[in-house]
C-alpha cells in the first residue's frame, strides 16, 4: 500500500525499516511502481528510533489486524506524528486528527491525502507530533503499562487496601 501510495506522491521519500521474507516483493513492487529513489530499503536498523527522529512523519499503513504496534509507540514517544490505518489496535494508540491521522486500509487516495496533509501543514504535523508524545507520557510509559496491570490484578483478585510498589 505504502509503495503504491509514493509512487503517485512528488516531493516525498518513503523509508522502509526492517527486513524479512518479502523482501524480494517489495524490491519487485517497487520497480513495477518505478518508484526507485522514492522508496529506500533500509534492511534491519540497531536503533530505528534514531532514524524515526529524521522523518516528518511515520506511516503504518497495516492491512491486516495488529493488537498493539510498537512502531505508532516509538513515533509518540518522540513527538512525530503518525499516519495510519483504522485497523486492529491502531486506532485506539492513533486518534484521527488529535495525534495522528487514519485512513481505511488498502484506501490508496486517503493514504496519499493525509500523507499531502503533513507535508503541506509542518505546524498541524508538529501539533500532532507534540500531542503523541504527551499521550504517550500520560500512557504508554512503561511505568503507566506497570501501574495498569498491577490495578487489574488488584481489581480482579479482589485486593481492597493493598498498594502495590513497583520497582523503579
Amino acid at each position: 500500500v505504502l509503495i503504491d501510495a509514493a509512487a503517485l506522491v512528488t516531493g516525498v521519500k518513503f523509508h522502509v525499516f526492517g527486513d524479512g521474507p518479502e523482501k524480494n516483493n517489495l524490491q519487485r513492487r517497487i520497480a513495477e511502481k518505478r518508484a526507485e529513489g522514492k522508496v529506500i530499503l533500509h534492511g534491519s536498523v540497531e536503533s530505528v528510533v534514531d532514524l524515526m527522529n529524521a522523518m516528518n512523519a511515520v506511516a503504518i499503513p497495516s492491512v491486516w489486524a495488529e493488537a498493539f504496534p510498537y512502531a505508532a509507540l516509538e513515533a509518540m514517544s518522540i513527538g512525530i506524528p503518525v499516519i495510519a490505518s483504522k485497523i486492529g489496535g491502531l486506532p485506539e494508540l492513533v486518534r484521527d486528527g488529535i495525534d495522528g491521522l487514519l485512513s481505511p486500509p488498502k484506501d490508496i487516495e486517503a493514504l496519499i491525502t493525509n500523507i499531502m496533509i503533513l507535508k503541506a501543514n509542518k505546524s498541524l504535523a508538529e501539533g500532532l507530533g507534540e500531542t503523541g508524545k504527551e499521550i504517550h507520557r500520560a500512557r504508554y510509559t512503561v511505568e503507566k503499562m506497570g501501574e495498569r496491570i498491577a490495578n487489574v490484578y488488584k481489581h480482579e483478585l479482589g485486593f481492597k487496601g493493598y498498594v502495590f510498589e513497583l520497582p523503579r
